[in-house]
Protein backbone atom coordinates (compact mmCIF):
# COMPACT_ATOMS: atom_id res chain seq x y z
CA UNK A 1 0.00 0.00 0.00
CA UNK A 2 1.38 3.37 -1.00
CA UNK A 3 1.81 6.37 1.23
CA UNK A 4 -1.20 8.17 -0.28
CA UNK A 5 -3.47 5.18 0.25
CA UNK A 6 -2.32 4.81 3.86
CA UNK A 7 -3.05 8.47 4.57
CA UNK A 8 -6.45 8.22 2.87
CA UNK A 9 -7.27 5.13 4.91
CA UNK A 10 -6.32 6.95 8.13
CA UNK A 11 -8.50 9.92 7.12
CA UNK A 12 -11.46 7.61 6.47
CA UNK A 13 -10.93 5.90 9.82
CA UNK A 14 -10.84 9.24 11.65
CA UNK A 15 -13.96 10.45 9.83
CA UNK A 16 -15.83 7.32 10.98
CA UNK A 17 -14.70 7.90 14.55
CA UNK A 18 -15.71 11.57 14.31
CA UNK A 19 -19.17 10.53 13.09
CA UNK A 20 -19.49 8.21 16.09
CA UNK A 21 -18.48 11.00 18.49
CA UNK A 22 -20.96 13.43 16.90
CA UNK A 23 -23.73 10.90 17.54
CA UNK A 24 -22.51 10.49 21.11
CA UNK A 25 -22.52 14.28 21.59
CA UNK A 26 -26.10 14.51 20.34
CA UNK A 27 -27.20 11.74 22.70
CA UNK A 28 -25.43 13.27 25.70
CA UNK A 29 -26.79 16.72 24.89
CA UNK A 30 -30.35 15.42 24.82
CA UNK A 31 -29.79 13.59 28.11
CA UNK A 32 -28.46 16.78 29.69
CA UNK A 33 -31.48 18.73 28.47
CA UNK A 34 -33.86 16.18 29.97
CA UNK A 35 -31.89 16.27 33.23
CA UNK A 36 -32.19 20.06 33.36
CA UNK A 37 -35.92 19.72 32.75
CA UNK A 38 -36.24 17.21 35.59
CA UNK A 39 -34.28 19.48 37.92
CA UNK A 40 -36.41 22.52 37.05
CA UNK A 41 -39.63 20.57 37.61
CA UNK A 42 -38.33 19.32 40.98
CA UNK A 43 -38.62 15.72 39.78
CA UNK A 44 -34.90 15.00 40.10
CA UNK A 45 -33.41 13.06 42.95
CA UNK A 46 -29.73 12.74 43.81
CA UNK A 47 -29.19 9.93 41.30
CA UNK A 48 -30.32 12.12 38.41
CA UNK A 49 -28.08 14.94 39.58
CA UNK A 50 -25.08 12.63 39.74
CA UNK A 51 -25.83 11.11 36.35
CA UNK A 52 -26.32 14.52 34.74
CA UNK A 53 -22.96 15.64 36.17
CA UNK A 54 -21.28 12.55 34.74
CA UNK A 55 -23.05 13.16 31.42
CA UNK A 56 -21.79 16.75 31.33
CA UNK A 57 -18.22 15.58 31.94
CA UNK A 58 -18.53 12.93 29.23
CA UNK A 59 -19.95 15.56 26.87
CA UNK A 60 -16.89 17.76 27.39
CA UNK A 61 -14.50 14.84 26.94
CA UNK A 62 -16.24 13.77 23.73
CA UNK A 63 -16.17 17.37 22.47
CA UNK A 64 -12.42 17.64 23.04
CA UNK A 65 -11.85 14.25 21.41
CA UNK A 66 -13.94 15.25 18.38
CA UNK A 67 -11.92 18.46 17.99
CA UNK A 68 -8.72 16.38 18.16
CA UNK A 69 -10.01 14.16 15.35
CA UNK A 70 -10.88 17.19 13.23
CA UNK A 71 -7.42 18.73 13.72
CA UNK A 72 -5.73 15.45 12.83
CA UNK A 73 -7.91 15.08 9.71
CA UNK A 74 -6.95 18.60 8.57
CA UNK A 75 -3.25 17.82 9.09
CA UNK A 76 -3.53 14.58 7.11
CA UNK A 77 -5.37 16.35 4.28
CA UNK A 78 -2.58 18.95 4.10
CA UNK A 79 0.00 16.14 4.06
CA UNK A 80 -1.94 14.37 1.31
CA UNK A 81 -2.06 17.56 -0.77
CA UNK A 82 1.72 18.01 -0.40
CA UNK A 83 2.30 14.46 -1.64
CA UNK A 84 0.15 15.01 -4.74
Amino acid sequence: MGRKEAIQKRIDNLENKARYYRTMLLTLASAIVWSIYAIMENKADSKILILSGIGAILFLVALVRLKTFEIEIEELIEKLERIE
